[in-house]
């Protein structure tokens, strides 16, 4: 009995009726069924294939007429994806002597565009997007730079007669070379996406290097940086191709260093290495640069570049002769890609004051450090001296320019030098 004096009743477990068992048998087989339902439709719907580009043609052109049209700029070698020449000399003495005797040679893939030439007429214009070391050993070998390699004796044969080369080959051979057919694959109407998209699947078995691969990346960020190799590596007007020798990739890979580093200003543990990189094209994957962050990084460049061609002070930054080595030795890369982050906090000072503060990053890092390269420990001393900068002399916030200077983030190209009245009023400054 409870408390209040009530029977206590024992629980008992509610008897289901049989329209209760039906009722929840039916919903049983209901969602069943749907489910069943489901099913079904996935595993009959069609195979979905996504975009199809529209089917290539096989063809052939003689060695001749490859090399006519890579001479006549008819083929396109040096899209901005493609790799250098890796293909050392013997390499590509290789595969003319495969050439030669009807071993099996790859295709090459071609991207045919329809594009008019200075003489208002149109042509044909092939980019090379599988092929490119084949293609320059051919053109190589038919221009003399290379020779073929006598099976048994190792004896160098160049193709034109030359009178200081020792051995030519026979017009016959000459001829009959002229005429090897190279088979070729040709795609029409591709976008310069969809030429990347293949590049990169045709590339899956060969080793490419870290900053090959990131120029083959597709996406705002990735375009974004090709603009800046462009623009400020392989442009027409003043560049910073006399400050650092860049193999192929490398001016792509260093805009990308130096637009992490500059996004990065407030984190001085953060590191450009190849997969911080990576990482960070990869979190902004989809994502445009903002306004902002395109005027930090073109604002910065346009100052570097200026300073890089003021020939009254631009000596810190060209390569540097130094006694008993025949050759100069440039900025290092670490150098080259953290100078920027360093101006970025003094871009209202002059070219003689900043072209200082590079000289004494390279004194930093040069004293301490026997290999100048990108690492931790490097990193570190470069960063130490720029917060000493900022401490010993002030500067702007990273990036901002004074009122009324600089650029807007547009395509005007590097700052103008500074007046001589503006450069007087910053001596005894940084």
């Amino acid at each position: 009995m409870t408390s209040c004096g009530e029977p206590v009743t024992k629980w008992r477990p509610r008897t289901l009726t049989t329209t209760m068992t039906t009722r929840l048998q039916s919903r049983r087989i209901g969602k069943s069924s749907h489910s069943r339902q489901r099913r079904e439709r996935k595993r009959s719907a069609p195979l979905q294939f996504g975009q199809v580009l529209k089917a290539p043609r096989a063809v052939s052109m003689s060695c001749e007429a490859l090399e006519k049209q890579i001479t006549s700029n008819l083929i396109d070698l040096e899209p901005e994806y493609q790799r250098g020449v890796v293909w050392s000399s013997d390499k590509q003495s290789a595969i003319i002597d495969t050439i030669f005797r009807h071993y099996f040679v790859p295709p090459v893939l071609f991207s045919v565009h329809n594009e008019i030439n200075e003489d208002g007429e149109m042509e044909e214009i092939r980019i090379c997007v599988d092929g490119k070391q084949r293609l320059s050993s051919i053109w190589n070998f038919m221009n003399n730079k290379i020779p073929l390699r006598e099976p048994n004796t190792n004896r160098a044969f160049y193709f034109k007669p030359d009178p200081s080369k020792s051995n030519v080959m026979s017009e016959s051979a000459r001829n009959r070379f002229s005429r090897e057919q190279i088979n070729i694959i040709e795609f029409s109407d591709l976008t310069e996406e969809q030429e990347r998209d293949m590049f990169q699947r045709v590339q899956l078995g060969v080793s490419l290097s870290p900053a090959e691969k990131l120029s083959a990346r597709l996406g705002p960020w990735p375009d974004f940086f090709r603009e800046l190799s462009k623009r400020y590596v392989n442009g027409e007007k003043l560049t910073l191709r006399h400050v650092l020798k860049m193999a192929r990739g490398k001016d792509y890979s260093y805009m990308a260093a130096i637009s992490a580093i500059l996004l990065h200003h407030d984190k001085p543990r953060f590191l450009p290495s190849s997969n911080a990189i990576q990482k960070f094209v990869d979190d902004r994957s989809g994502v445009e640069p903002t306004a902002e962050e395109r005027k930090r990084v073109i604002n910065v460049m346009n100052v570097f570049t200026r300073v890089a061609n003021n020939d009254a002070c631009n000596e810190p930054i060209l390569p540097e002769w130094i006694s008993g080595r025949n050759v100069a030795k440039p900025l290092s890369p670490v150098e080259f890609v953290y100078v920027p982050l360093l101006l970025s906090y003094f871009m209202d000072r002059p070219d003689e004051k900043l072209a200082g503060l590079i000289q004494g990053l390279k004194e930093a890092v040069r004293t301490v450090h026997k290999d100048v390269m990108i690492n931790t420990k490097c990193v570190a001393t470069i960063r130490d001296y720029i917060d000493g900068c900022r401490q010993r002399y002030g500067g702007n916030a990273s990036g901002q320019l004074p009122p009324n200077e600089g650029s807007n983030g547009s395509d005007e190209g590097p700052l103008r030098k500074r007046s001589r009245a503006a450069m007087e009023d910053d001596e005894g400054e940084a």
